[in-house]
């Protein structure tokens, strides 16, 4: 060592030289490469950034805006420094009597009445002292628009599955009325015109009952109305399967309200007049076919 004194002897001095050579040079470039990689940051996600962000001090002056939040505020970079509540009079009815906390808040904004989702979240330093706060608004008007839609449909869909169920069950009334006053009629001509009668009333309010228990309330699944409507029909004129055997092949096929009805008219009519007149030894087969 020089002047021939070497506090550790044990090591070598070039060693030592070069490890603090590597040092140096790797501070340097990580603090020089860092002070390149901020701004770039800065550019790559806050300055892009569609929500505005706006940087604040403790004494609520603006340290720093995004292009959005410029936008937004109807101010430039020229603000920088300026209390925020002196540039932007909004600040004032935004924070109330006390700040926003990182729950949020939302209010309306411009003249487009566009929603705004608000965080103002603190910014510490080292020792959970507050430096700064960062304010991020958050367009959402799409968002809430369409949350209103969906709860505006909801509600339809709730209103409309009521509907159904209401002209169901009046439908189903009319029908009693009609059972009941076929009991007091010894004339057979006139009860197997009620009969028929309730049959078509019958086949009318399975519709609105098949809607109201479908998931979609503007189209009836054919297939399964078709297969009830039959075999309600097989039950009001006291006739087994077993006697007239009934063959179904119906595709899937959904038909609107103002298309099932009459469908389903016709069919009870075939199907009442089949079972009255087609089979006078109560033998035989009927097949409905839809494609």
């Amino acid at each position: 060592a020089a002047f021939g004194f070497n506090l550790f002897p044990h090591l070598n001095p070039i060693l030592v030289a070069l490890a603090m050579t590597n040092l140096v040079v790797a501070f340097n470039i990580f603090y020089f490469r860092l002070g390149d990689v901020v701004p770039l940051a800065r550019e790559m996600i806050i300055e892009s950034m569609h929500d505005s962000v706006i940087i604040l001090d403790t004494k609520s002056r603006i340290v720093d805006l995004n292009p959005s939040a410029q936008q937004l505020m109807g101010i430039g970079t020229e603000s920088i420094g300026n209390p925020i509540g002196e540039v932007w009079p909004v600040w004032s009815t935004l924070t109330g009597s006390s700040d926003i906390t990182e729950g949020g808040k939302e209010i309306v904004l411009d003249r487009e009445q566009r929603i705004y989702d608000v965080s103002i979240s603190p910014l510490v330093d080292w020792r959970d002292r507050p430096v700064s706060r960062v304010v991020v608004l958050r367009d959402v008007t799409d968002r809430k628009r369409s949350e209103k839609i969906k709860q505006s449909l909801k509600e339809k869909e709730i209103l409309l599955r009521e509907i159904h169920h209401r002209v169901k069950n009046n439908i189903q009334v009319i029908s009693s009325l009609l059972n009941l006053q076929a009991r007091y009629i010894e004339d057979e001509t006139y009860v197997q015109m009620l009969k028929e009668s309730q049959n078509r009333i019958r086949s009318m309010a399975l519709i609105h009952e098949k809607l109201y228990q479908s998931e979609n309330l503007a189209d009836v699944d054919f297939n399964e109305y078709i297969t009830d409507l039959v075999y309600s029909v097989f039950r009001s004129y006291g006739v087994n399967t077993h006697d007239i055997a009934l063959t179904i092949k119906v595709e899937d096929v959904s038909l609107s309200i103002d298309t099932a009805i009459p469908c389903g008219l016709i069919i009870n009519e075939l199907v009442s007049n089949c079972l009255k007149h087609a089979f006078p030894d109560e033998k035989g087969e009927i097949t409905i076919t839809l494609r």
